[in-house]
């Protein structure tokens, strides 16, 4: 899976896709060589998640009013 094939996924596919990817190289039914190309699959699956959710928790904000203003504050913030 290549960076462009991956920006058309949503989250949820890459991880399905992820999952699913797991599932076949814990069965331990594949030869080597195809377990190496899963397993980069599944690296470039995570990357891709990852970057998906860092950029959702960037968006994620929390409105707060604070004399009668509304500012806003990322929610990891807010926990601290």
């Amino acid at each position: 899976m290549d960076e462009q094939s991956s920006q058309n996924l949503t989250f949820e596919q890459a991880m399905k896709q992820l999952e699913d990817t797991v599932r076949r190289l814990e069965s331990g039914d594949l030869p080597l060589g195809e377990s190496i190309e899963q397993y980069k699959r599944a690296m470039t699956l995570v990357q891709f998640c990852r970057q998906q959710l860092d950029k959702a928790e960037l968006e994620i904000v929390q409105l707060i009013e604070q004399d009668g203003n509304l500012s806003t504050m990322r929610i990891t913030e807010a926990a601290e």
